[in-house]
């Protein structure tokens, strides 16, 4: 009796790695910062004035009003406000998660810098997708500012993914990730 070995396996792939490569796109989110007309920051929530400016900011998007009062509201989005993609991707490490209006410990200065002082942020959206959307601040002194995003998304060739994305504040184009920021006369 012989036997006669017998190999099996797998389609080769070659030695292109790239075949492998699997991509995450990091969800973006607007930053949104209320100063003073001497450029002091006025949302502090360790002080009630602050905490009452914060709460008096409305965002009106998609037919909702959001106030940095009413997480319960957001928790009952679907994921149709460009949370996730509609593309398939092979990985969801860097899910964008909605959370709506709320307080961060950071800001950013008029370089894009990080900063640690409050802010707000409203967000988060997919990056990996083309989409427009519009939103509306509404500040404390009932002013307002009209946005207007166009994300795109688009794979240029085989692992060469392009994200282009254009944000307007009142029909005026604005550099990202420019903080959306107003000044409250007093």
């Amino acid at each position: 009796m012989s036997c006669l070995p017998v190999l099996t396996g797998c389609e080769d792939l070659g030695s292109d790695d790239e075949e492998w490569r699997i991509w995450d796109f990091a969800p973006y989110s607007f930053n949104i910062d209320l100063l003073d007309a001497d450029g002091t920051p006025l949302l502090d929530p360790a002080t009630s004035e602050g905490m009452a400016l914060a709460s008096s900011i409305i965002v009106e998007y998609k037919g909702e009003r959001f106030t940095f009062s009413n997480k319960e509201e957001v928790e009952k989005w679907p994921e149709k406000n460009h949370t996730t993609s509609t593309k398939t991707t092979k990985s969801r490490a860097c899910l964008a998660v909605f959370r709506g209006l709320i307080m961060v410990p950071y800001a950013f200065d008029t370089d894009g810098r990080q900063v640690r002082r409050p802010s707000m942020m409203f967000g988060e959206f997919a990056s990996d997708d083309t989409y427009t959307m519009d939103f509306t601040i509404i500040w404390p002194d009932g002013a307002k500012d009209e946005i207007h995003v166009e994300n795109k998304f688009w794979w240029r060739k085989k692992n060469d993914p392009v994200i282009e994305r254009n944000y307007y504040v009142n029909g005026i184009k604005q550099d990202f990730p420019k903080p959306l920021r107003h000044t409250l006369e007093r």
